[in-house]
């Protein structure tokens, strides 16, 4: 079966041992760690906040958030303007990017276009994007 990230993390875990997988694959655990890590970050506050016409959101924000569409495997013509991407953003976009396997299921096509909308955002400036959670 193709099983998602998250199933193939824990059937290395289980094959490696924990502290082995450390040392034998590291940039897969961390890759693994910031994924879990982003995903778990996404509250259904979040995503109404995205979805919602009123809201008001940072430009890095929506950087991010296209990039992410397109690794989807959203059309560029959907997520190219603001005003149809937001309506692209799922209320169940933590889970689709728990089982989103980017090694098998993403075309380079997404990559170049995730990479042209997310070109010259500093590390900081994508940490921060997302602001305060809406109230």
């Amino acid at each position: 079966g193709g099983g998602g990230q998250a199933e193939q993390a824990d059937e290395l875990r289980v094959a490696l041992g924990e502290r082995e997988l450390l040392y034998t694959h590291p940039s897969f655990v961390r890759y693994e760690a910031s994924t879990r890590r982003a995903v778990a970050s996404i509250t259904k506050a979040f995503v109404d906040r995205l979805r919602d016409p009123a809201s008001k959101l940072p430009a890095a924000l929506i950087q991010i958030v296209q990039a992410v569409l397109y690794l989807l495997g959203n059309k560029q013509s959907e997520v190219g303007s603001w005003t149809t991407c937001r309506k692209l953003v799922s209320p169940h976009l933590a889970k689709e990017l728990m089982v989103l396997d980017v090694r098998v299921k993403v075309k380079k096509h997404k990559f170049s276009l995730a990479s042209e909308v997310m070109a010259g955002m500093t590390p900081g400036e994508a940490e921060t994007a997302g602001g305060a959670p809406a109230r």
